[in-house]
């Protein structure tokens, strides 16, 4: 792969013209899941909202979409130019599957930057806006961290 972190790869969305960034404010139960859904519908491009109402502050500022979205995007994600075939990724995919990486423990790294503890720990950490039709669709599309400003619905 051409990238190591999320950073990186919205990044190389941006440069190749594969990212909008969403500055307005929008709302994360009524508007994210229908303009992300709309977007893909229309073939459109990966999307960073940078402007989630109650997530000014905290663990989560901003909301990316739809990196995935594309079989272009896709394809730079495995490495491949956009152009590539779907034989050409799916052979990449199960070639990948049958590898194994052994795992490594360690004692400092990025995936040690947050923790989390105490009252915050017990809180849900996530959930899904409205605008999905089922819980597969919320579950692929997005989810963000539960925030003290905005409640849980259930």
């Amino acid at each position: 792969m051409g990238f190591m972190d999320m950073r990186q790869w919205v990044g190389r969305l941006e440069k190749e013209g594969e990212l909008r960034r969403i500055t307005a404010e929008v709302d994360w139960d009524r508007e994210i899941g229908a303009v992300a859904r709309r977007v893909l519908e229309k073939k459109g491009p990966a999307l960073l909202f940078e402007n989630v109402k109650g997530y000014r502050h905290g663990r989560c500022g901003k909301l990316f979409v739809s990196g995935l979205g594309s079989r272009s995007r896709l394809a730079l994600a495995l490495g491949f130019p956009r152009e590539a075939t779907n034989r050409e990724l799916v052979q990449h995919v199960m070639k990948k599957n049958r590898e194994t990486i052994p795992s490594t423990i360690v004692d400092t790294g990025p995936v040690k930057d947050i923790i989390i503890r105490g009252d915050a720990s017990t809180r849900p950490s996530s959930r899904s806006p409205s605008g999905t039709t089922s819980k597969a669709d919320a579950i692929s599309t997005l989810s963000l961290p539960s925030s003290p400003e905005t409640p849980i619905h259930a």
